[in-house]
């Protein structure tokens, strides 16, 4: 009787556990919900890859839609800071800078001097400007500041 119950126990157990492992984390319904907000407020999203470390890394990257008179550039966080850099570690990919003027040089900088750790970098494209963002800590910089901060991003460019 005992190993009836027993085998009846670990057959449920079996057949609920790998059900329970399909359901998303909170952390996954948050991004979702994040995701959502953001497209509801008319940003665009996808992801790309990136390299650190020498290792390949994905992260997401929300734009916002605007009219730039720059081909597609991106402004990455790298893994250490030069003197030959753009600003601090921060630095042109492929050096394909946009030609930005001596003000809009420094009002980036200030901008990005202020973004957070998570956002590793910044896009100009001919129809958007973006910010690559790792979505971790996304409780301390949300959806409202990364909303903000491409308001800020596309004021700059199109000073």
């Amino acid at each position: 009787m005992t190993w009836g119950i027993v085998f009846i126990i670990l057959a449920i157990a079996m057949a609920i556990g790998p059900i329970m492992m399909f359901r998303p984390t909170s952390h996954m319904r948050h991004l979702e919900a994040l995701r959502a907000d953001a497209a509801k407020s008319g940003l665009k999203i996808r992801t790309t890859n990136y390299e650190s470390r020498n290792q390949k890394h994905s992260v997401v990257v929300y734009s916002l839609p605007c009219e730039t008179p720059f081909e597609v550039s991106t402004l990455q966080r790298l893994d250490i800071s030069h003197d030959v850099h753009f600003y601090q570690q921060w630095d042109w990919q492929n050096k394909q800078n946009p030609p930005l003027s001596e003000h809009q040089n420094q009002r980036l900088k200030a901008f990005i001097s202020a973004l957070p750790e998570t956002v590793i970098g910044v896009e100009f494209s001919p129809d958007s400007v973006g910010l690559w963002w790792k979505e971790s800590s996304v409780k301390q910089w949300g959806i409202e500041d990364l909303k903000t901060a491409l308001g800020d991003l596309k004021k700059i460019i199109l000073s």
